[in-house]
């Protein structure tokens, strides 16, 4: 174990004790810590307290990240996380009505309707988000989540239509059903059971896309066919509890997060004042020119190559995300001919092993 006599910096004590698993924050001025028994001996202490007003500076300064993650108080004002904030702000300056994200899986086989709706029921006791809905209070927009009660899953049958006219009036459902929503009303959340026949159904489900995010999708999806396993076998449902929902961990980001946010913001204005967009070839002859359009095209990268980029990222102490995004915008910045540009990557933020099952963005 590091010896704690040879401490000699602020930093080198929160380095020393992070690696030990220990966690140090401040709370109200006052420093706090959680470690596992016995990691921490009454040496490391009374180091601690020797350095207490330096540790002190030196958190303030720095993003504090060690205040435990822990469910928010029934007081507790649920503010949008700072993600959720984003899409927020977008949609009040596009001053539309938000757009549902939409999925849909088409079942084959015999399904246990009233399983389903008995999943969905424990799907929506689960997790909070999925009965949230987005209210202004003070000026501010704040979430607030709904009581776990009621049927959510609605079932349409289209079985009185001929064979065709299903699999279009199917089709038209999806692209036209629940496509825009008042987020301080709702539902933000939805789910459709479209019933073709005994055999052949559609299962759409509808969320509000600045909730959450794709990692989500994943998750709903894991649990509910998870679940619907277990009940028509019988089974009770074994899913683990959600020990932090979104509205938790709104609260802890905004507590350890925006007095370091405040702090530092003159410095970040003022340092991406005047970031302006800019066309994507510097050439305008070339989008005058030009009659293609925008679209996608997805690539897949060889094992040989993949392991070299591996390899390669592995040398500069990066990763393969980081190595392509580097040469992604080494592309950009030739295109645009330009030195410098400001590129916004949205990344899936789920830091803590407390919200890695946790629907949520």
């Amino acid at each position: 174990m590091d010896n704690p006599l040879a401490f000699s910096t602020a930093a080198e004590v929160l380095s020393i004790m992070r690696r030990r698993g220990v966690k140090i924050w401040i709370d109200n001025g006052q420093l706090r810590y959680q470690a596992p028994k016995g990691v921490v001996m009454p040496s490391d202490l009374m180091r601690i307290r020797g350095l207490k007003r330096e540790i002190t500076a030196f958190l303030e300064d720095s993003a504090p990240m060690d205040m435990p993650l822990v469910p928010r108080l029934p007081s507790d004002r649920v503010p949008l996380t700072f993600t959720q904030r984003r899409a927020w702000k977008l949609l009040k300056l596009d001053e539309h009505p938000s757009v549902l994200a939409r999925f849909a899986l088409r079942v084959v086989g015999r399904l246990h309707i009233e399983a389903l709706r008995h999943v969905f029921s424990e799907l929506i006791r689960r997790h909070e988000l999925l009965r949230t809905r987005i209210v202004t209070v003070g000026g501010l927009p704040t979430q607030e989540v709904g009581d776990a009660s009621g049927d959510i899953l609605e079932i349409l049958l289209l079985t009185e239509l001929s064979m065709d006219d299903r699999e279009t009036a199917a089709k038209r459902f999806l692209g036209q059903h629940l496509n825009e929503v008042d987020v301080s009303v709702g539902p933000l959340f939805a789910a459709t059971l479209l019933r073709l026949d005994d055999q052949d159904h559609v299962l759409a489900i509808f969320w509000e896309h600045q909730l959450s995010d794709m990692v989500s999708v994943g998750i709903l999806w894991r649990e509910i066919w998870t679940m619907y396993t277990q009940t028509i076998r019988g089974l009770p449902f074994s899913l683990s509890e959600i020990p932090i929902q979104p509205a938790d961990y709104a609260v802890w980001e905004q507590k350890t997060n925006q007095a370091w946010m405040d702090k530092h913001r003159a410095y970040w204005r003022e340092r991406l004042a005047g970031v302006e967009s800019v066309r994507l070839f510097a050439d305008e002859e070339i989008v005058k020119t030009s009659d293609c359009k925008m679209g996608t095209i997805k690539a897949q990268l060889d094992n040989v190559l993949l392991g070299k980029l591996r390899d390669w990222s592995r040398q500069q102490r990066t990763t393969v995300m980081l190595s392509l995004l580097t040469a992604y915008v080494g592309l950009l910045l030739r295109w645009c001919n330009k030195t410098e540009l400001l590129v916004w990557v949205p990344i899936r933020g789920r830091f803590y092993p407390e919200i890695e099952n946790t629907v949520g963005g």
